[in-house]
């Protein structure tokens, strides 16, 4: 069964994907001062001090009128940490956090006390599309070694990114190659059963690039334990398999890229299994686990026309399906191999175009349109409480909703030191009826010494 999902995920990158990727001018000078030719520079090149997901294209962070922290590829390299949770809780306002239990433990992600936080990778949303709150779990997300760049910001994003953003967002991008043909191989070994491997192929020129990785990482989480009765084990194995490709056109104006990731992750639950009797103390399964699996497929084509206009066009595809077992333990009351699932596939397709009307004002104008559908299914025998009975448990629920999106931003530039950026967004749901976000913010750039 693995093979056949390895073999799906690899001749799938190939075929299908999105993400919006910034197309940035950029002038060199000369030895003798004259300006020499102009050559763009996509998005996987943008320096520190540029930030892209405010706007869907590259603007100066200092002049975006938001709240902006920025990690590049040298600082996560620089942390020299796999674990993203330790990168977003060093930044400043953003609390990331997982239950006790330790890796695959359900998570959080807080930023200055709200948890409406929108989560992408490479421009696709990955919150449960089965759940209502739209809070984001990145429990089978966590390694950093595909992530080139997380930008994190604080605040309500309702325009460009949604209302799911309403206290902020964090975007992060995936790795693509560059220059001559490189790999990468890994190996770490530690206690209580910590394990990784990892090896990645990457490279890429002026006309395409490549990159494709394959991490394995597992623990025993240090928290195996036996004792009264009691068995607990939060043991955790993970597999990771992305991949990015992207091939660039019109001398460089116009780029198509695919991105593809998927996910597999199983927890040991060490769920709590009842009781032997009233007032005994309660026993734990060491059987019991849970298996998540995630995956997407991302295509974009983006196009810088002239000086005045670009135009990008994406389309995305996100599955994620969760499996919660419960196996027959020693207790009385268990729990007979009962079974709980969660399947929610997310389409989504968009464009946004980009008019700059005057040297000073850029005006961009979206549209966005997003199925989901959602299955809950669970089956098994349990004890009922009520009549001290095994009973069984048969539940379906499906269910789909249907979003369209229209939006409008314009981003004015007053001299270089005054900018002010504001927009709505227009939301019309199959199920949640139609509303209206709107958003605005100004920066005020004064010079420093």
């Amino acid at each position: 069964m693995k093979r056949k999902v390895m073999a799906f995920v690899l001749s799938a990158a190939f075929f299908c994907g999105l993400s919006a990727q910034a197309i940035q001018e950029t002038t060199d000078m000369r030895d003798d001062g004259q300006e020499a030719e102009t050559k763009h520079v996509l998005y996987g090149q943008l320096t520190d001090k540029q930030v892209y997901s405010l706007n869907n294209y590259s603007a100066d962070a200092s002049s975006s009128g938001a709240s902006v922290d920025i990690i590049t590829r040298e600082d996560i390299k620089g942390q020299n940490s796999p674990d993203l949770s330790k990168l977003l809780n060093q930044t400043a306002g953003v609390t990331y956090g997982q239950g006790s239990g330790g890796y695959g433990q359900p998570s959080s992600l807080i930023i200055r006390g709200s948890n409406r936080v929108l989560y992408t990778i490479d421009g696709v949303r990955i919150d449960d599309p089965a759940g209502a709150a739209r809070t984001t779990d990145l429990r089978n997300w966590l390694m950093t070694d595909d992530i080139e760049r997380i930008e994190v910001i604080r605040g309500p994003q309702g325009t460009i990114a949604g209302h799911t953003s309403s206290g902020g967002m964090v975007a992060t991008r995936t790795r693509r190659g560059s220059g001559r043909l490189q790999l990468e191989a890994e190996s770490l070994f530690g206690s209580y059963g910590y394990f990784k491997e990892r090896f990645g192929i990457m490279g890429g020129g002026e006309k395409f690039d490549h990159y494709t990785a394959i991490t394995w990482f597992k623990t025993d989480d240090g928290t195996w334990y036996e004792n009264d009765g009691r068995r607990g084990d939060n043991a955790y194995n993970n597999l990771n398999i992305t991949g990015n490709y992207g091939v660039r056109f019109l001398d460089g104006k116009a780029e198509l890229r695919n991105i593809i990731r998927y996910s597999r992750g199983r927890k040991n639950l060490g769920m709590f299994d009842g009781y032997y009797s009233s007032g005994d103390s309660g026993i734990f399964n060491n059987n019991d686990y849970s298996i998540t699996n995630n995956v997407f497929d991302v295509l974009s084509w983006s196009h810088e026309v002239n000086d005045k206009y670009s135009y990008d066009i994406r389309t995305s595809i996100y599955n994620t399906k969760y499996d919660m077992h419960y196996i027959k333990g020693p207790s009385t009351y268990d729990y007979d191999d009962y079974k709980y699932s969660s399947s929610a596939t997310r389409f989504n397709i968009g464009t946004q175009h980009n008019v700059k009307v005057f040297d000073w004002n850029t005006l961009s104008l979206g549209y966005n349109f997003e199925s989901e559908y959602f299955s809950l299914n669970s089956h098994g025998t349990a004890f009922d409480w009520n009549i001290f009975a095994p009973a069984p448990i048969n539940q379906h629920q499906r269910g789909l909703t249907v979003q369209n999106d229209v939006y409008a931003q314009d981003c004015i530039n007053i001299k270089d030191i005054l900018f002010i950026r504001g927009g709505a967004r227009f939301s019309a749901n199959s199920k949640y009826g139609v509303w209206v976000s709107p958003n605005a913010s100004a920066a005020l750039v004064l010079p420093t010494f």
